[in-house]
This record gives structure tokens, sequence and C-alpha cells, in this order.
């Protein structure tokens, strides 16, 4: 096995949702790592669906000063036994991700979103909607619910949500249109559960490692991980009542 396929395999993999319009124009995105910490991510404009970025957070072996990489002839040739020396060792920078590195593994990032420069998704669902046998009512707040889906935001109209899931899935779209939008629809649901921990951490006494902590064991249930600290979990089913939320899941 080499070196880059161990290194692989070390990696943190996060999957994100990303706002269409953060995904046309570009921006930047909180990601939570496992180990409860968040990140500011940039999203670089025209991002599609399952583009990989990767997050730099390895901190630097023999010097605390952060040095940004850089691949081009001036640099090296102006500073070229500098660049040798140290640019595999001194990395901030890659991907078009700007962060504080730690001593931790690399995070892949894998996109999604339902942006699309040759599909038009949006129009796709609204014409669901518009021909589904539904009262004009109903139309309307599927229309809404598919707009807040669309933006990254959570959903407080769930009879609606789970209408427009039924509409999408019992048609004959496109079955990669359904996956997307199926990816989007799980994760307004997650993003609920999310602001349920984020208030009631708000409102608690733990001190910034405990709710460190709670984020990270949040994220390792996210990605199906195994969870030994039983603590913990009986915590995030107290604070958010988690067992009411995810039955919507």
């Amino acid at each position: 096995m080499t070196e880059q396929n161990i290194q692989t395999q070390q990696d943190e993999l996060q999957h994100i949702f990303v706002a269409y319009g953060i995904a046309k124009q570009g921006g930047t995105q909180q990601v939570t790592s496992r180990s409860g910490k968040s990140y500011e991510v940039k999203i670089p404009a025209n991002c599609l669906e399952e583009t990989k970025l990767r997050l730099k957070r390895r901190k630097p072996k023999q010097n605390s000063k952060r040095i940004l990489q850089q691949n081009n002839n001036y640099f090296k040739g102006i500073f070229n036994k500098i660049y040798e020396n140290f640019s595999q060792q001194y990395i901030a920078y890659e991907n078009g991700l700007n962060v504080d590195v730690d001593n931790e593994n690399d995070m892949i990032i894998i996109v999604h979103t339902l942006f699309d420069n040759s599909t038009n998704i949006e129009k796709i669902i609204y014409d669901l909607i518009n021909n589904a046998d539904i009262k004009l009512t109903s139309k309307e707040r599927c229309a809404n619910v598919y707009q807040n889906i669309s933006d990254a935001k959570s959903i407080d109209d769930l009879p609606a949500l789970n209408l427009l899931e039924f509409i999408i899935s019992s048609s004959q779209v496109n079955p990669s249109v359904s996956k997307r939008y199926n990816i989007a629809s799980q994760s307004s649901r997650l993003f609920k559960i999310e602001q349920c921990i984020e208030n009631a951490l708000t409102a608690s006494n733990l001190n910034k490692n405990e709710k460190q902590l709670i984020r990270g064991t949040y994220q390792c249930i996210r990605a199906g991980e195994n969870i030994a600290n039983f603590e913990i979990l009986n915590q995030l089913d107290t604070i958010t009542a988690l067992p009411s939320v995810m039955r919507y899941t």
C-alpha cells in the first residue's frame, strides 16, 4: 500500500449540501468535523454536484509559522530552496480552502447541490408540483418547501415536505434528479436537528470542550460511525429530544 493510499484512508470524509445561490456564485459555508471543530469553507463559483474539496488541517512539524503552498514558477525561481524544503510540511491552502491548520487528519468534502449548469432541476420539480392532482394551496406549500430546500434551509412545514417527497418518488423523473432531490431533502431535515442542538447548547451551562464533544458526536452519528460514549448520546437525547425530531428523517 502506497503512502498516498494510507493518507487517503486517514482523511475524514464529509458530505455537505450547499445552497443554490452559493454553489452558483461562490461563497463560504461552515463545516463541523467529527472532532466538533467548525471551519469556514470557501465554495468556488459554479460548484457542481459531487465536487470534491480538500481541507488541510495538519499542524506543521518543525515551526508554528504557516506558509501558503504556491505552485507558480516565480515563487520557485526566487525561493526555490525554501520551497523544496518546506512545501510538503507547511500547507494551509489548497483547492480554495483557506483555514487555520490543526493537528488533525485532512477533510475531504463532497459537495451536494441543486445547482446545475445543464439541467433545470427547479423547473422539473415545479412542473411535477403543478401537474399533481392536489389543491392549489398544497401546490403553493410544496413550492415553498422546495425553495427552502434549494436554499439549504430547514423545513417547518413537514406535511408539505412529505407530500413533495411522495410526488417526486411516484413520478417518472430522471433518477439522477430524484437522487439529488432526496439528498437535498434529507439535508433540510438534518438542518432542523442541528438547529435544535445549537439552540440547546447556547442555552446550556456546558463549557467549550463539552459543547465541542457533543457536536462531534452528532457528526459521527450522521456519518454512521459507532459511538462508545453513551453519556454523550444521553446528553444529545436529553437536550435536543432527538427521537421526536428524527422520526421524520
